[in-house]
């Protein structure tokens, strides 16, 4: 009897060993299609150790079998990745497309002017990852942090802080798949193909005066 219980807490404190090993993780951090982001932060979070992504977007670190790992940049939304044992972990990052962070991205060295301009002419269909909101506006916000949601009897509605219309309503109009819309309450996030904030919509007469949110959607 003695000897089955010392068995079982040997093989016991085998398994914790296991779940508690070291390991070297490397990977590769882009964005758009395949933009390298250089500079990027990878933190282990157990250990807390961290590394920056070179010239290519390359990061090599060690963690834990069962560890996290958080990717961090200035202008891109966080990334945290489960290991689960895997030696090889490539990451796309999300750019947020308001003014301040497409700045930052380039002011701390993620991504050059040319490449990053480029990319957003080219590919700003690849520059999103939208499933994970629970609503359009939850979105938005998350996106662009510098709009206002306004929750009114007529439903919520979206304003572009520092626009003003000379209509006299702030409200920023929706353009959905080229079409003018009284409202984007019914696209669901996952249906986003691309996403923009035009604080210049003159092209839409006096109804862009307060900006507007332009919208093309994966199914029309």
């Amino acid at each position: 009897m003695y000897r089955i219980v010392f068995l079982l807490i040997i093989l016991f404190n085998s398994s914790t060993i296991c779940l508690s090993q070291s390991k070297t993780v490397h990977g590769k951090v882009y964005a758009f299609k395949n933009l390298a982001l250089q500079n990027i932060k990878v933190v282990s979070k157990k250990s807390k150790l961290s590394v920056l992504t070179d010239s290519l977007g390359n990061y090599t670190i060690n963690c834990k079998s069962k560890d996290r790992l958080i990717f961090l940049g200035a202008g891109f939304e966080k990334v945290i990745k489960r290991v689960n044992n895997k030696d090889t972990i490539n990451i796309k990052m999300v750019l947020k497309e308001d003014d301040k962070s497409i700045a930052e991205a380039k002011e701390f060295g993620h991504v050059s002017e040319s490449n990053l301009s480029y990319s957003l002419a080219n590919y700003a269909e690849y520059n999103n990852d939208f499933s994970n909101y629970p609503d359009i506006f939850a979105m938005l916000q998350g996106k662009f942090p510098g709009i206002q949601i306004i929750n009114s009897p007529l439903g919520r509605k979206i304003q572009i802080r520092g626009k003003n219309s000379i209509t006299g309503s702030s409200d920023a109009l929706y353009v959905i798949d080229g079409v003018i819309s009284q409202s984007i309450e019914n696209i669901e996030p996952f249906n986003v193909k691309t996403i923009k904030i035009l604080k210049n919509a003159a092209i839409y007469g006096a109804r862009g005066g307060s900006g507007a949110i332009v919208i093309t959607t994966r199914i029309k």
